[in-house]
């Protein structure tokens, strides 16, 4: 009888935690900034098989829509995520932007790598000032990135005057108000698994701090020149689907 006591109390804190979700105060001083370290470090682990299995993810959402001419990818990265769209959607021209220009530099060492370069680039640019003309852009794509943004309203309109009549926006980010168990999971992640340098600027944990609940992006979008757009509320992430 105790042997079996053991695994079914297990279960049930498992599924208690699964279903129970945050309640934390949004508080961006809990990530730390990148350093070289850090970023090199984040470079690796955007190739493991969890941002792989987001980049399906994010794939499979945009497979939605006739996704094709100008995209940007707002917040690139090493830019992952915009080569993969870039292959899968052939009739697409995608400009990757970030903050950070080494990030920047790793990605375009990997674009010279691949047969994508005629229609792949990389800027250095901030969301809250888009270097592109109005109504110029197709769609905007922005994945992990969201929580970084230290003014989001007026991003949301750089994206509104960028995009052409009937453009579309599509966001992925994680939700503060995730199950404790994905938060424990990554915490134990950040603990064990990943380089210390992400350890050190608290880069996993960190995000679900800063990161929005729907609710609150929901007040957004509303205050925002978007009038149309949705909110697709995942377990522990969240999709925004805007057209303009």
């Amino acid at each position: 009888m105790s042997f079996w006591l053991i695994p079914v109390t297990l279960i049930s804190v498992l599924l208690i935690l699964s279903l129970i979700r945050l309640n934390i105060p949004r508080n961006l001083s809990k990530e730390g900034l990148d350093d070289h370290e850090s970023t090199l470090a984040y470079d690796r682990v955007s190739r493991w098989f969890f941002f792989d299995l987001i980049r399906f993810w994010v794939i499979r959402q945009l497979k939605r829509y006739p996704l094709r001419g100008k995209v940007v990818d707002a917040g690139c990265g090493p830019g992952y995520l915009t080569f993969a769209v870039a292959g899968k959607f052939p009739l697409t021209e995608i400009t990757g932007i970030d903050l950070s220009q080494e990030m920047l530099e790793l990605a375009i060492v990997k674009s010279s790598h691949t047969n994508l370069n005629s229609r792949v680039r990389f800027l250095k640019a901030d969301v809250q000032q888009m270097p592109f003309q109005n109504c110029s852009i197709d769609f905007i794509i922005s994945t992990l990135s969201l929580h970084h943004w230290t003014d989001p309203k007026q991003a949301l309109e750089e994206f509104h005057r960028v995009l052409k009549p009937a453009g579309r926006l599509m966001i992925f980010d994680l939700r503060r108000d995730a199950p404790h168990i994905l938060f424990y999971m990554v915490y134990l992640v950040q603990r064990f698994l990943v380089p210390t340098s992400i350890h050190r600027v608290n880069g996993g944990i960190g995000s679900f701090w800063s990161s929005y609940t729907p609710t609150e992006i929901k007040i957004l979008l509303i205050a925002s020149s978007f009038k149309h757009w949705e909110i697709c509320r995942g377990w522990g992430w969240l999709y925004v689907h805007s057209k303009k």
